[in-house]
């Protein structure tokens, strides 16, 4: 008599890989492959399940062993530049993304991700225009509108808006939807709102380690100690803080005769970069140090 485990129904599997419970893939595909281990739509559930919770590393080989076993190339080089992008091989992600526009030439889902490439090294023309393409193509794909509004993150207000208003009045997911508002706010210096939201979205998917990653390390840009820190940010970075403060000493070295208040002052600004570049390190310790053995 065979047990449980040998007959985990197919069906089952892809109900939950459809709602989104990929832990449960993951553990109900592993007794599937028990007596199923050529099945291709079992490694590429596994893969997609292992990518979707960021365990690239673990979602490599099975889109490979999907793909030796005849799944859709253009889907599989896809996820593949996915993975390499998330890792900054940004090479091999055009490569991968290439391969996949060779395969598939009409895939919106591919053009926006290559899009996100783009942006993020630099070649934000061409990012742009390939997210032009990919709205042509498919202008209400849950996907692409997520994308476009990851390429217009760094945007004016009002054409992020403007994608993010696209994004939101489509049929992805709450949970989906909570971690982009989520990444959204923390983008523009809202933590405290990117916060809230990703502690929304941690209730509907508690499984998923990015998200309590992503709390703690919001829990650490928000520590009393790192004020001075998040101020340096809001107005242009440490070198430009620097510079205004050479500049000022200059001035002030000309215009007053006082040389000790003039040297307080350098001091004061060698100190206070010095601060910004071990704020996050005493911080980090601080937390380690008080957290439970």
């Amino acid at each position: 008599m065979n047990s449980e485990k040998e007959n985990t129904p197919m069906a089952l599997i892809e109900h939950y890989f459809a709602i989104g419970r990929y832990t449960n893939v993951i553990s109900l595909v592993k007794q599937r492959m028990a007596e199923d281990m050529e099945n291709k739509e079992l490694w590429y559930m596994l893969a997609v399940s292992h990518y979707s919770i960021g365990q690239y590393e673990e979602a490599f080989e099975p889109f490979l062993k999907a793909f030796q076993l005849g799944y859709d190339k253009g889907v599989i080089y896809y996820f593949l530049g996915g993975i390499y992008m998330a890792t900054e091989q940004w090479q091999k992600a055009e490569e991968s993304f290439l391969e996949a526009l060779h395969n598939n030439p009409n895939d919106a889902y591919v053009y926006s991700a290559y899009a996100i490439l783009m942006k993020m090294t630099g070649h934000r023309k061409k990012g742009s225009l390939l997210v032009e393409k990919a709205l042509a193509l498919d202008p209400n794909s849950t996907a692409v509108l997520y994308h476009y509004t990851l390429t217009e993150m760094a945007a004016k207000k009002e054409k992020h808006n403007t994608a993010l208003a696209l994004y939101m009045n489509s049929a992805d997911s709450e949970f989906a939807k909570l971690i982009h508002l989520g990444w959204s706010a923390a983008f523009n210096n809202r933590f405290k709102e990117a916060k809230e939201y990703y502690r929304q979205a941690f209730l509907i998917k508690p499984e998923d380690k990015r998200i309590l990653s992503n709390l703690e390390e919001l829990e650490i840009k928000t520590h009393p100690l790192l004020l001075p820190y998040r101020i340096v940010e809001r107005i242009g970075g440490i070198g430009f803080v620097f510079i205004m403060w050479l500049i000022l000493c200059l001035l002030l070295d000309k215009l007053i005769s006082n040389d000790n208040f003039v040297n307080h002052l350098l001091r004061f600004s060698i100190f206070f970069t010095l601060y910004y570049f071990i704020s996050i390190p005493i911080v980090k310790g601080l937390r380690k140090w008080k957290s439970p053995k």
